[in-house]
Parts: structure tokens; C-alpha cells; sequence
């Protein structure tokens, strides 16, 4: 895996953006997708619980409660709702990594080893602290949005939904900020229920036409609506 596939979802906007005052865009470029194994959905216990063991080398692996607290309510239930809400809200944390204070804990917890995505991601966030890059971006999508929902098993979904295309801020240098917009895109994660919380098995960026499955997929539609 290259440097430029292993910036992920902020390659999205240094490659597949339109800069203020051009007219072209690139697609991103869509990656592997790992597997996983189902796990138990037991309710969780309400003591504080030692640190989630992921296997990834976190320097302040988070306790459950206070992974639990760190996320979005509407994030913590067993249904394609929630899910889907959860799948956006991995991608905009990615981009947070990306800028002062830099903080990779929460990402790296929230993601399985199996997922070359995040861990190209993560390995990535070191590099543009030691230059002094960052990228602010717009959140991926409104909370009207519509997706799908691919169930592998009970607890592994693979779901599709559309970001929204918007601007982003992307600076270099003290002296040196970039304006870009980016368009709409498919943004695909595989996730898996554990226990008391989804976490990322892998995540992909497509053409937006790939979130409109065909009428032979068994891919089950999402109307929050």
C-alpha cells in the first residue's frame, strides 16, 4: 500500500477535490475489504471495565465507559439506524486526527485490526503532525440521508451511504491554506456489533453511483425519514 492510498479518506480531498475556482475532480479510489467474526450482543456491564483490547498499540487505550461516553447516543444501539449513524461518524473523526492535538485514541479504538484502511490512516497522522499539516472538513452527510444495508451476519453489516460534498480547509504550512470543495461520494464500512458498540472492520470510498445498489442486491434500503 502506497503513501498516497494510506492518507485514505484525506486523500479524498488533496486528490479527489476541486480547488477553489477549477472545475475538475478525481474519484477516490476504492480499497479491500477485510472480514471479521460476529461476537455476543450481551448488555454491557456498568462498572468501569478494563481497557478494550483491540491489538492495535494505543498509547491511552480507552476504558468502555469512557469509550461509551465518547460516542454519539445515537450511535449505541443494534439496528441499521444506528449503524449507518456510526459509519458517519467514524469517517468524521478520521479527519479530526488530522489536526491539533492530533489525538488518534478514540479512531484506534473504534477500529479492528483487520482494517487496512484505519491502520493506513493512523500510521499516516504522525507524518502531518511532524510537517504541520491539517484538514478541516465538513461532516459527511445530514441526518436525513438515506443508505443501505448489506447484513453478513447478525453483528457484521456492510453499510453504504452518500456524504455530502463540501469544503474543506487544508493547511500546509503557517503561511500557506487551501480552500477546496470535494463532491459527493459513497462512503462504504463494514462494521460489527460489540457487545455495547459498533467498531470499523473496513471502510471504502466509491463513485456515488455505487451507493445505489442494483435491483438484484440483497442489499436492504434505510429511510430514517
Amino acid at each position: 500500500m502506497t503513501r498516497a492510498v494510506a492518507l485514505a479518506g484525506v486523500a479524498l480531498l488533496l486528490a479527489g477535490c476541486t480547488f477553489a475556482g477549477t472545475d475538475s475532480a478525481t474519484e477516490p479510489s476504492p480499497s479491500s475489504v477485510a472480514s471479521a467474526h460476529p461476537v455476543s450482543s450481551s448488555t454491557p456491564e456498568q462498572s468501569e471495565s478494563p481497557a478494550i483490547e483491540i491489538g492495535r498499540d494505543l498509547d491511552s487505550p480507552l476504558t468502555r465507559n469512557r469509550l461509551l461516553a465518547a460516542l454519539p447516543e445515537e450511535t449505541l444501539a443494534l439496528t441499521p439506524e444506528a449503524a449507518l449513524a456510526f459509519a458517519a461518524f467514524f469517517m468524521d473523526l478520521e479527519y479530526e486526527m488530522y489536526a491539533p492535538p492530533y489525538d488518534t485514541t478514540l479512531y484506534g479504538t473504534l477500529s479492528s485490526t483487520e482494517c487496512q484502511y484505519c491502520g493506513a490512516a493512523l500510521s499516516s497522522v504522525a507524518d502531518w503532525e511532524t510537517l504541520e499539516r491539517s484538514v478541516e472538513k465538513e461532516p459527511c452527510r445530514s441526518d436525513s440521508s438515506d443508505g443501505y444495508l448489506l447484513e453478513e451476519t447478525d453483528y457484521l453489516w456492510v453499510m453504504y451511504q452518500v456524504c455530502d460534498s463540501g469544503l474543506s480547509t487544508i493547511t500546509r504550512s503557517e503561511n500557506h491554506t487551501e480552500l477546496a470543495t470535494y463532491a459527493e461520494y459513497c462512503l462504504v464500512t463494514k462494521v460489527i456489533w460489540t457487545n455495547s458498540h459498533w467498531m470499523t472492520v473496513e471502510s471504502t470510498l466509491h463513485d456515488v453511483r455505487e451507493c445505489t445498489p442494483s435491483e438484484s442486491s440483497p442489499a436492504k434500503p434505510i429511510n430514517k425519514n
